[in-house]
């Protein structure tokens, strides 16, 4: 297979792709995620039909919550977040899926998606539409994870959105998680769960911080989060489109300015 093919080739010539780990990586991607968005955008010029396999882990978390509305679905950004859409397509579930680019149309499409990406453009009205979208029995979909630069640096803080949670409990939703990651072996794994706290008696924080367990028992590495009062019009900013990144050594973190509301998660 073309695809498997080329993946093998990848892994041989992995220190070349790693290093697109330390530029324009302000989510801490790791680099099998780009190169596996990049073999798979060439695969698809060549073979248009070809749809890449999803291995998914514990679905029923999923599954029995469809009839349980509305639901909000947390994610965070890995490059080929996109493939939640395609899974949702598969199990049947009307989704909506908060961004900030129509990439996601392309990008779903990639893996397969054979209908439409209904958007919620990431602006100042974007929450409303969201408490739209929910009572029409929609399932809503949002990364969790955003980032502020630095005053004066090209250091961007990362932080899980606190103001996410509060917007679930505001309406009543339940909560799903969903991270996405790309094997040794090329193939693309979402993990899925639920809070492991009570929903009912917990804080936004507390659920912020318990995404940020679940995220790290599924992915291979991350970086220290902030949790952040949070807004979408913070998140759909200028900062947005800074794609510089830089590890956090010596002298950058010159100017340092601490986000309102937040504090460290490690």
């Amino acid at each position: 297979m073309l695809f498997a093919s080329g993946w093998k080739f990848i892994w041989a010539l992995r220190w070349f792709f790693k290093g697109k780990e330390d530029y324009g990586n302000r989510y801490w991607i790791s680099w099998r995620n780009f190169a596996y968005m990049l073999l798979l955008s060439g695969v698809k010029r060549i073979d248009p039909s070809f749809v890449p396999p999803l291995c998914v882990i514990n679905g029923e978390a999923l599954r029995k919550l469809a009839d349980d509305r509305p639901v909000i679905l947390v994610t965070m950004h890995a490059r080929l977040v996109s493939c939640i859409n395609k899974m949702l397509e598969d199990l049947g579930i009307a989704s909506s899926v908060v961004a900030i680019s129509e990439d996601t149309r392309r990008v779903s499409r990639l893996f397969g998606l054979r209908g439409e990406v209904d958007i919620i453009p990431l602006d100042s009205d974007s929450l409303v539409v969201a408490r739209q979208k929910l009572k029409a029995g929609r399932f809503v979909c949002c990364c969790a994870d955003f980032t502020v630069r630095r005053s004066g640096t090209l250091y961007h803080d990362r932080y899980i959105a606190e103001g996410l949670f509060t917007f679930a409990a505001k309406q009543h939703a339940s909560i799903v998680y969903a991270v996405a990651t790309v094997t040794e072996a090329g193939e693309v794994v979402v993990a899925m769960g639920v809070p492991k706290i009570t929903v009912a008696t917990s804080t936004p924080r507390d659920l912020a911080t318990d995404f940020v367990r679940f995220a790290a028992d599924a992915r291979e590495e991350l970086p220290a989060w902030k949790i952040g009062s949070w807004g979408l019009r913070a998140s759909s900013s200028d900062k947005q489109y800074d794609n510089y990144w830089l590890r956090p050594v010596g002298q950058v973190r010159k100017g340092y300015q601490p986000h309102p509301g937040s504090g460290v998660l490690r």
